[in-house]
C-alpha cells in the first residue's frame, strides 16, 4: 500500500486517498481500539488522490489531477465520476 496523499474521518470510518489512486478505508478494531483494520481498497484512479471531502448524505468526493469521483459511505460504490477534460 501507497503512503495516503489525503485523509479524512468521516461516518465512523478513515478514508485514505493513496498516492497510487487507490481509496483504503479503515475501521475501529472490534474493541473500539485502535484504526488497525483495514476494511475496503477502492480504485478510483491511475494518479493520486489529491482531496477527500466528506459530504452530508453518507457521500465523499475523491478527486485527483482531472478527475473527481463520488463514492458512497454505506456501499463503498462509485456512484458519479466527473472528468475536468
Amino acid at each position: 500500500m501507497c503512503l495516503p496523499a489525503a485523509r479524512r474521518y468521516h461516518d465512523n470510518r478513515v478514508f485514505a486517498g493513496l498516492a497510487n489512486g487507490q481509496l483504503a478505508v479503515f475501521r475501529r478494531d472490534d474493541e473500539g481500539g485502535t484504526w488497525l483494520t483495514l476494511s475496503h481498497i477502492i480504485e478510483l484512479a491511475a494518479t493520486s488522490i489529491v482531496k477527500v471531502l466528506p459530504v452530508s448524505g453518507g457521500k465523499l468526493w475523491c478527486a485527483t489531477q482531472n478527475l473527481v469521483k463520488v463514492i458512497n459511505t454505506i456501499t463503498m460504490e462509485v456512484e458519479v465520476s466527473l472528468s475536468g477534460n
